[in-house]
């Protein structure tokens, strides 16, 4: 901003130089551990799957970082895990893929 407020190219022509302040904004820090934050971000900014993913991951991570481990996504292999097992048991001749 202190710099000369004229700017001479090479063939000589003078220009004004118009310094402005950048008004940049960036999303809400949302709380890692509050699925409402999460829901409302994703349902504001009209993401596609692949976006809610990467910002899933993203809080994820901020949660591991936080706390040494993510007890959401603990939380939610062990209720996949408890489904699979109680699948097979109600149905012990189909087979779980995957």
């Amino acid at each position: 901003m202190m710099e000369k407020h004229e700017f001479t190219d090479s063939a000589g022509v003078v220009y004004e130089r118009v310094f402005e302040s950048l008004n940049l904004s960036s999303d809400q820090s949302i709380d890692a551990f509050s699925e409402k934050d999460f829901a409302d971000k994703t349902r504001k900014k009209n993401y596609n799957l692949g976006e809610m993913w990467d910002v899933s991951k993203e809080l994820s991570e901020k949660r591991k970082s936080i706390t040494g481990k993510d007890k959401i996504k603990e939380k939610q292999l062990i209720n996949k895990y408890e489904n699979r097992t109680n699948n097979i048991k109600k149905n012990p001749s189909k087979k779980i893929s995957g």
